[in-house]
């Protein structure tokens, strides 16, 4: 016992011995850093690390903030430091206890690690991705409705709109959740979801999304009324467990499609501006009746951004933007220019660094194996339109099957072919 007791404190020595040596190195180079850039008040007195705590993805520092030297001065090094020290920073001021709280990741996120399945307290909160400091990033749309994702080509905002869907369906039914799919553009990579129990209905050109949009605002007009006093479908669910309302999601891809261009030129002026007016409706009043959406398109600008829409959309995770001024338009400065694959800026009620575990579509057909359905049917969003239009309109969009050839058995005759 004495023998092991000897090594085991030894172990814990050396660990110690270790750790304190990383804390060394890391405030020698935070001291060569602030000397680097000049910082020091009239008393001489820069910025310094008080405490770091060592953990798994770098440290925790406690930074003092001398007399003379702001927050927002702190704030401005930022790039300066994390080009010093080799690391990604975040970065939060603790306004009473005059210091700067700065989380350090000295190592890269691990990009083969790969999707699972996040706990959330709802239907109405979407998990995203993880930061640099293993922190999950799960939207609460209850609070801040309506999410906008914008990047390039192969950025990964894609994957990650795939990612949020993925882990709703995986943890709540069609009980619980209403999911409506609108991919206007020769891409389907929605196709994925379009036989899932939950989903609604999945349109696939301007008609029928404008159609769906229609559809939807009526929705959204019925259960506001029958919420009475009620602030949103959250607490009448809660007041009335035996008819509860469900969550509901539209899902636009390739938003980009939908807007108007210059009208006598644009052959679809009319129908897109009516799909854009009734969009941003829906966006201004659907978060009491539990209707939010999710659109993605790939070059934000003036032209294929409406400014309803920006200012409607609380959470925007902008993905690499190939110039500066798509970056403007999305952030509104440029740090999405030319960001890493699979890493955003995930703008809601405070700025994260967001980074996207890897999927595929095989992982998402293994998590979502047993809410498909074969023979799945979607709602008729067109209630009152004669029966002939309404098969013809449905039939645009639900994926058709390919016919099953039986082989007809040798030597058997039907009763109707020897009569014949």
């Amino acid at each position: 016992m004495i023998v092991e007791g000897l090594i085991l404190t030894a172990c814990l020595y050396t660990i110690d011995q270790l750790y304190d040596r990383n804390r060394r190195r890391l405030k020698r180079k935070w001291k060569e850093v602030m000397e680097g850039c000049g910082i020091r008040n009239k008393f001489e007195q820069t910025f310094e690390v008080l405490k770091a705590i060592e953990k798994k993805y770098g440290f925790d520092l406690i930074v003092s903030l001398p007399k003379g030297l702001s927050y927002e001065k702190l704030e401005e090094k930022i790039p300066e430091i994390e080009s010093g020290l080799g690391c990604v920073t975040e970065m939060e001021w603790k306004r009473f206890k005059g210091c700067a709280y700065l989380k350090v990741a000295l190592d890269d996120y691990d990009s083969t690690k790969k999707f699972q399945p996040v706990h959330t307290k709802g239907p109405w909160e979407l998990y995203f991705g993880e930061t640099f400091f293993q922190e999950m990033i799960i939207a609460d749309l209850k609070e801040m409705p309506h999410v906008l994702v914008a990047g390039a080509t192969a950025s990964g905002k894609s994957r990650c709109v795939f990612i949020a869907i993925t882990n709703l369906l995986h943890q709540y039914d069609e009980s619980q959740v209403a999911l409506y799919l609108a991919q206007v553009s020769d891409k389907k990579d929605l196709q994925k979801f379009a036989h899932c129990k939950q989903t609604q209905y999945f349109a696939k050109n301007l008609q029928t999304t404008d159609q769906l949009l229609k559809y939807l605002l009526k929705q959204m007009e019925e259960r506001n009324k029958k919420l009475g006093l009620l602030n949103n479908i959250y607490e009448y669910n809660k007041a009335n467990p035996k008819d509860t309302i469900k969550t509901s999601y539209l899902v636009i891809d390739e938003g980009a499609r939908l807007m108007p261009g210059e009208k006598g030129i644009d052959p679809d002026y009319e129908i897109k501006k009516r799909i854009m007016a009734n969009l941003i409706h829906l966006s201004q009043e659907g978060r009491s009746a539990g209707i939010y959406i999710i659109e993605s398109l790939q070059r934000p600008d003036k032209a294929n951004l409406d400014p309803n829409i920006k200012a409607n959309f609380n959470i925007k995770i902008g993905f690499r933007a190939n110039n500066t001024a798509s970056s403007k338009v999305m952030a509104d400065d440029d740090s999405l220019y030319n960001l890493p694959n699979r890493e955003a800026i995930f703008m809601g009620s405070e700025f994260k660094t967001l980074k996207t575990p890897y999927i595929d579509d095989a992982l998402i057909k293994e998590l979502l194996k047993d809410k498909y359905e074969d023979d799945h049917k979607y709602v008729n969003i067109y209630p009152h339109a004669p029966k002939e239009e309404t098969q013809e309109n449905q039939s645009q969009d639900i994926p058709k099957k390919k016919p099953i050839h039986k082989p007809k058995s040798k030597g058997v005759v039907k009763k109707n072919e020897k009569s014949a």
